[in-house]
């Protein structure tokens, strides 16, 4: 049993690193991206080495690595808070399921604003249902509405989620410090990224609806969902008040 539920939680993990590099992928594939590109929190953990590569994406171009700790996927040794460089020196930064571990998010955020370059871009991911995962610590989960928050100062940034409307698995934003027109191709990508990471849950029970004809989930998601979802806070709530 305690293997079954090892295995289940490493394919469930395994499939919301995929909806983040698809992400990624898909900013990738819409935006000139210019380089040199540094991506922030690039440590692959043990498992994920390959698997969460972003420079994969931007073949050709100089993809730089950093973490606070040497190892499989990092090329400098940098703090995302404290990063070294010169204000308007980079041209895009990427940080992937970085941000909730950071005592103090938005002071990193402002950092990553101040040394991209004056047309520089930032593309942002992390994560809200999810267990608590210490890579040292854990500090955050944020909302939509927050990763927005976070983005107030690009002059124009996107925000969206995937998984359960009401509890999203994944949320992920991309921010540009100037103005640009966001090509509808982009936004066409982004819902079909939604349909595709639809179901990222931790329940089995939830998992197993990927593979239901989508009038019968469609039918639950309308009429059933939200009862049944206000039931199960309102058990969740007495178990842990008992």
């Amino acid at each position: 049993m305690g293997r079954c539920l090892v295995d289940k939680a490493k394919i469930i993990y395994n499939m919301a690193n995929k909806c983040d590099y698809n992400f990624i992928r898909i900013c990738s594939e819409n935006f000139d991206l210019k380089d040199p590109i540094y991506e922030f929190g690039a440590y692959q953990i043990r498992g994920q080495e390959g698997f969460s590569d972003c420079r994969t994406f931007f073949p050709g171009k100089k993809y730089i690595g950093t973490d606070t700790n040497m190892g499989p996927g990092v090329d400098e040794i940098r703090d995302i808070s404290r990063s070294g460089f010169e204000s308007e020196s980079i041209d895009t930064i990427i940080s992937t399921n970085t941000i909730e571990h950071l005592e103090y998010p938005r002071e990193a955020v402002q950092e990553m604003f101040r040394i991209l370059k004056k047309d520089g871009t930032f593309i942002i991911t992390s994560v809200m249902d999810h267990t608590i995962h210490n890579w040292p610590n854990d500090y955050w989960r944020f909302t939509p509405e927050c990763l927005k928050s976070l983005l107030k100062d690009f002059k124009t940034s996107f925000v969206e989620f995937s998984g359960d409307p009401l509890l999203p698995k994944i949320v992920a934003g991309i921010g540009w410090k100037q103005e640009i027109k966001i090509p509808n191709k982009f936004l066409s990508d982004i819902q079909q990224w939604k349909k595709d990471f639809r179901y990222l849950p931790m329940s089995f029970g939830l998992h197993v609806k990927r593979f239901i004809p989508p009038i019968i989930t469609d039918f639950y998601d309308k009429n059933l969902y939200k009862p049944l979802w206000r039931i199960r806070r309102k058990v969740l709530n007495k178990v842990r008040i008992g």
